[in-house]
């Protein structure tokens, strides 16, 4: 009870957008799907500065796109191993923590910010204590998303909380084929770095581990 209070409470301020301006988000995660979106939410980037990072988890924008949107000097690494909401988080979820970060903002359209503050809460608070800090809705609003998706991906996440598991890949394969192809495609594991952290740490973390680090330390000591 102790634990997921806090978290649930966390929870309702990022659901009824009340940002607390004690939590800084160190990174900024876009959740990817529609590239003009994904451009329009780094340049939002401006706002958040100092910002250590920017991470795009599969998204329709380029590096080189992010970049030339995002504010000059701050970091962006691209993750293409996510192949839906939850896997947005639980693939990336040991890498920021591993990272040393603390707080992430979530930028996403205005029809998924309720399943993506769910989700993410769920994962990133109550998984690894890092802090939700705010989600943006990014672009026009759309029609809300329906309670089915989001009580499917909360029970998902709860899943992967107790199993490490979040069935993203079965389902992929069956449903969206491609992503699939190409989740596997890009997923690259840095085997000497895992060797190096503990059971916690290293799930979820990818490719892009020892670079955000970096760009953590960076932050920190600017």
């Amino acid at each position: 009870m102790r634990v997921f209070f806090p978290a649930f409470i966390r929870f309702l301020r990022v659901l009824f957008g009340i940002h607390n301006p004690e939590t800084h988000a160190q990174v900024l995660l876009i959740l990817g799907g529609c590239r003009e979106r994904e451009l329009a939410a780094a340049a939002a980037a401006r706002e958040m500065l100092p910002l250590g990072a920017i991470v795009l988890s599969s998204g329709a924008a380029t590096q080189r796109e992010i970049e030339a949107s995002a504010p000059d000097g701050v970091p962006v690494f691209i993750d293409g191993s996510a192949t839906c909401t939850v896997s947005n988080f639980t693939t990336l979820a040991g890498a920021l923590a591993a990272a040393g970060v603390h707080s992430v903002s979530v930028a996403t359209s205005a029809g998924h910010r309720s399943r993506a503050a769910w989700v993410g809460t769920l994962v990133l608070t109550v998984g690894y204590a890092i802090q939700l800090s705010h989600v943006w809705a990014v672009g026009p609003a759309g029609p809300p998303e329906s309670c089915v998706r989001l009580l499917r991906d909360c029970a998902r996440a709860v899943l992967w909380l107790v199993t490490g598991c979040d069935g993203s890949r079965v389902g992929a394969a069956i449903v969206h084929p491609q992503r699939w192809r190409d989740a596997r495609a890009f997923v690259s594991f840095d085997v000497g770095e895992r060797e190096r952290l503990g059971p916690a740490e290293q799930r979820g973390l990818g490719q892009l581990g020892s670079q955000l680090r970096a760009s953590m330390h960076a932050m920190q000591h600017s």
